[in-house]
C-alpha cells in the first residue's frame, strides 16, 4: 500500500489456504503512536461496538468489530508502513 500510495484491500488474502479478513486504516505523515494491538483495534472497536446488535449473526456494516471479537480468532497479525504522505496500518485476524 505505502509503496504504491494506494489505500485498498487485498484480493482474497489467504493464510494456509483459508481466506482471511483484513482491516485497514491510515493516518497523517507525522509519526504515529507506537503500534500495539490495542492502538490498532481500539478505533474500530470504539466506533462500531455501540451499534452492534448481539442478537444478529452478520451485520455487514460492522465487520471491523466482528473480526475483533470473533470467538474463533486465535491470532492477529499487524503491520505498518509509511510513505511521504501518510502511515498505512494493516490488521489480519486469524494469522
Amino acid at each position: 500500500m505505502a509503496a504504491k500510495n494506494m489505500f485498498q484491500h487485498s484480493n482474497k488474502m489467504t493464510y494456509n489456504g483459508t481466506i482471511v479478513g483484513e482491516n485497514l486504516s491510515y493516518s497523517s505523515a507525522s509519526p504515529p503512536d507506537p503500534m500495539t494491538g490495542d492502538s490498532m483495534t481500539r478505533p474500530w472497536y470504539d466506533k462500531e461496538e455501540p451499534m452492534y446488535r448481539y442478537d444478529n449473526d452478520y451485520q455487514p456494516q460492522l465487520t471491523h468489530f466482528t473480526q475483533i471479537v470473533w470467538k474463533s480468532t486465535k491470532e492477529v497479525g499487524f503491520g505498518r508502513a509509511n510513505n511521504v504522505n501518510q502511515w498505512y496500518n494493516h490488521q489480519n485476524p486469524d494469522l
